[in-house]
């Protein structure tokens, strides 16, 4: 018989609102939400002061198994999954050989199977002539067509870098939310840091076109145009230190005159990505989680791995 689990006074995430309440666990599985007082379970566990969230569901990663083991395999990176709070992941077709036909989908859910501590799923990969293997498909929550969101390019020059900006600047029109896979190469076989970096700036300049031009009395300044006058400047109004850094500015495109640039060190963009990926890495730092936290979910794996 399965044990049941009552955990009172937690603050529940619902998909549109965050509201103190009671869940009922039996077997593992949610069974009621706000139950009524009379209920009895096993055991109860007060959450006072702590959120309760569902498990998140990852429709996009990129697993290196099978073909690409000495990078991750799905039970270190299932394992990451279940340490970051992620229970289902859905991967990508990309690995090699790439899931293009049934047989290699079943193999990859055969592998799944006895290594991954998560739920999981894996997509079909397109082909211009894989059309009978896609009807065939069942196992799979759907079929990943690669039309360029990635750059087909084997390297970062100037093709690399048109086909992303162009690429990025067509979802913005199209109202996409997210651009993923920014920084791939070979669509999705090699990966460039430089692209990514390149990829964020234009990122950056796309949204900020999509956000378009605010025609109102405070962006026209018309009251500051008044107070300044002809013969003034406005680095001093208030205006102008109320809004200033609404302005996107670029931290790779050089403005500069050709001598500057030139007196500067004549730097191309990608010398100029290559220091701002030196920068990253020497001065970025992750929050880490908090002690007793990550001791925690590493007792929570252990126990499930026998490890």
């Amino acid at each position: 018989m399965s044990r049941t689990t009552r955990i009172t006074n937690a603050s529940v995430v619902f998909p549109t609102q965050v509201a103190r309440t009671d869940i009922v666990l039996d077997g593992g599985k949610i069974t009621q939400i706000d139950p009524v007082d009379s209920l009895a379970t096993d055991e109860t566990i007060d959450a006072t002061g702590l959120h309760l969230l569902p498990g998140v569901v990852d429709d996009q990663v990129h697993f290196r198994e099978p073909g690409l083991t000495h990078k991750e395999d799905l039970h270190a990176a299932s394992r990451a999954c279940a340490k970051g709070g992620v229970t289902t992941f859905l991967e990508m077709p990309n690995t090699v050989p790439n899931t293009t036909s049934v047989a290699r989908l079943e193999e990859k859910l055969a592998l799944a199977a006895t290594r991954c501590l998560v739920n999981y799923g894996f997509y079909i990969g397109a082909t211009p002539e894989n059309i009978e293997e896609l009807k065939r498909a069942e196992r799979t929550p759907g079929i990943k067509i690669f039309i360029g969101s990635s750059t087909g390019d084997l390297l970062v020059d100037e093709q690399a870098v048109n086909e992303a900006a162009s690429y990025i600047m067509m979802a913005g029109w199209m109202g996409t939310n997210l651009v993923h896979d920014v920084g791939y190469l070979e669509f999705g076989l090699t990966y460039s840091f430089d692209l990514l970096v390149m990829c964020d700036e234009f990122i950056g300049q796309v949204r900020r076109m999509m956000e378009g031009i605010r025609v109102d009395r405070e962006y026209l300044a018309v009251d500051a145009i008044k107070r300044v006058g002809p013969g003034g400047h406005f680095l001093q109004d208030d205006h102008t230190l109320d809004h200033f850094r609404e302005n996107w500015q670029p931290d790779l495109t050089d403005r500069k005159t050709y001598e500057t640039w030139k007196t500067e060190g004549a730097m191309s963009m990608g010398q100029r990505a290559k220091e701002k990926i030196r920068h990253i890495l020497d001065n970025y730092r992750p929050q880490p989680l908090q002690a007793e936290v990550d001791a925690e979910i590493d007792r929570i794996l252990e126990r499930i791995t026998g490890a």
